[in-house]
């Protein structure tokens, strides 16, 4: 199935028939970045996170907070470059968004040694 595609999901048996199409392959990231320690938040850190089936290039700096959001990406594997350190990122579907609301993911930058 390709990013394009979509899943027809259906009502429950009994009830009034309807068919609703739901975006496959559409995803958010939603991190805090901290140290290797995890102690400190890396606020108004500058980072680029790169698609690597695709080749997206999404470039910022974190918030006040140590916080990344982008929504809206192509299904597929991300990494983050940041401070010299390359990690991977989790992506998550855009259906669940609202399951995260104010719960980032935690990403640890590990030092180069």
């Amino acid at each position: 199935m390709d990013d394009n595609s979509a899943r027809v999901s259906r009502t429950s048996p009994g009830l009034k028939h309807r068919n609703t199409l739901v975006p496959q392959g559409i995803c958010f990231v939603y991190i805090q970045m901290r140290d290797d320690t995890t102690d400190k938040i890396l606020a108004k850190t500058d980072y680029l996170v790169r698609g690597l089936l695709h080749g997206a290039r999404i470039a910022g700096a974190t918030d006040a907070d140590g916080i990344l959001r982008h929504e809206y990406l192509r299904g597929g594997h991300y990494e983050l470059d940041a401070s010299g350190v390359t990690e991977p990122v989790e992506t998550c579907y855009m259906h669940e968004v609202q399951n995260y609301t104010g719960k980032p993911w935690v990403l640890r930058l590990r030092s180069e040694e």
